[in-house]
């Protein structure tokens, strides 16, 4: 099996410190993928790259260690009653969120919630299901660049996956927006779940409200306002009853 070498990787040196290619090395080793190939998009905290595994592909979201925000790690683990033990070293908080995202999108993939498949987490590495045209290795678009073709449809299974991850899988997004959904052949895959926490967290119902929120405030510039507001408002209300 090919070694990754830390001159290949030269162009991403805020990426690939050694802590990093070490944990891709023994990812690698231990069978999670064979070679990177591209990388496929950059946000605030982490890139995210294509790799091959075997005949298939896998995405690795790597987060960036040394551009995480050390205060809002800290703060988000606060809203987390499943991490009272994480320390305030700079790698305990990072290598925890990332087992935090992958522990929240194991819950909501095991209850039907449409998510990336979660493949396995280490370190600051996240390993996931690639969602998107395979034959062209073209990612899944997020939903602010792919608008659905039948938005009413589209909105009606999104919402129907967020009462899933609400109700049933426990977990509150705390992110959610047309920036981490994607439109996939006209079907809404929920992504990004590092700042998500149990629907029994103190803050969980401020939360949802403000996800709910920016749903609505996207949906209703391309349908009927009434009706994102009418199902909004119920999950909302199914939340409260539940929680009661």
């Amino acid at each position: 099996m090919p070694k990754i070498m830390k001159e290949k990787f030269k162009v991403y040196h805020d990426v690939f410190e050694p802590i990093t290619i070490k944990a891709l090395q023994k990812l690698q080793a231990n069978g999670y993928f064979d070679s990177i190939i591209k990388e496929i998009s950059i946000g605030k905290e982490a890139n995210v790259f294509l790799a091959r595994k075997d005949n298939d592909f896998v995405v690795l979201k790597i987060y960036r260690i040394a551009v995480m925000d050390f205060k809002k790690l800290k703060d988000y683990f606060l809203l987390d009653p499943r991490f009272p033990k994480v320390r305030n070293s700079r790698y305990d908080l990072i290598f925890n969120w990332t087992k935090k995202e992958y522990r929240n999108l194991v819950k909501s993939y095991k209850n039907n919630v449409r998510t990336p498949t979660p493949i396995h987490s280490y370190k600051n590495v996240l390993i996931e299901e690639f969602i998107g045209e395979k034959e062209n290795l073209i990612p899944a678009p997020k939903l602010k660049d792919a608008l659905p073709e039948n938005p009413e449809e589209f909105f009606n299974d999104l919402t129907e996956n967020i009462e899933r991850m609400v109700l049933k899988a426990g977990v509150i997004h705390g992110d959610l927006s047309e920036y981490n959904i994607l439109n996939f052949q006209e079907k809404p895959y929920i992504i990004d779940f590092s700042q998500s926490i149990p629907s029994y967290s103190p803050k969980a119902y401020e939360l949802l409200k403000r996800d709910l929120e920016k749903i609505e405030k996207f949906f209703s510039k391309i349908m009927s306002r009434e009706k994102v507001q009418n199902k909004t408002k119920e999950i909302l209300e199914k939340f409260k009853e539940q929680m009661n």
